[in-house]
């Protein structure tokens, strides 16, 4: 990817927006900005990373227009992948799964409508962003979030919402900071 952008740089793109993650952040309890000092953990945090400043350095030698978009946690159905929101969804639609998760994490979804349309703003502001939380910037719990995207209340016992946080990487509670997202989206 980094030859990818690279060359694309240097063979005269002028805007470049790249999706990054949360997860360059490390394991940080509480709410975070841009300008919090990463420290992943995970290789694919650390990858991004790794990225994102190799065209931080290419900032320096050409003149382009660039957006790092950190999106947090992203929900929406997807039929080849299993995650948090597509389990739930199956079991509104009655599939019989028990679901073991740790309800008193805390996180900042963001729906990926929400996602496409921030992408899509920023493409017609054509602006010189740099690195930008793409969050709703407000916490919730796993299990309230479980509540309420299932509609079928009724489904709830199939759900052990008392496990652990199963990754080491991830803080009990984090959420995003959307004062520079806000500032942006409200421009023109």
């Amino acid at each position: 990817m980094r030859k990818f952008n690279h060359n694309l740089i240097e063979n005269g793109l002028k805007n470049l927006i790249v999706l990054g993650t949360c997860y360059e952040y490390g394991k940080v309890n509480g709410k975070v900005s841009e300008k919090f000092n990463c420290k992943p953990l995970i290789p694919y945090g650390l990858a991004k990373l790794k990225l994102l400043n190799s065209i931080l350095d290419l900032k320096k030698k050409y003149n382009f227009k660039f957006a790092w978009l950190r999106p947090f946690f992203v929900y929406g159905y997807n039929s080849k992948r299993k995650s948090l929101y597509s389990i739930v969804k199956e079991l509104d639609k009655g599939k019989n799964i028990n679901l073991q998760v740790c309800g008193k994490l805390v996180r900042d979804f963001l729906s990926i409508d929400y996602l496409c349309k921030v992408i899509f703003k920023l493409i017609k502001l054509n602006k010189d962003i740099g690195i930008l939380n793409v969050c709703s910037g407000k916490k919730i719990s796993v299990k309230n979030f479980i509540k309420k995207i299932l509609e079928n209340k009724r489904k709830l016992v199939n759900i052990n919402m008392n496990g652990k946080n199963p990754n080491f990487f991830e803080p009990n509670y984090f959420w995003g900071d959307t004062k520079k997202l806000k500032k942006i989206l409200s421009s023109n």
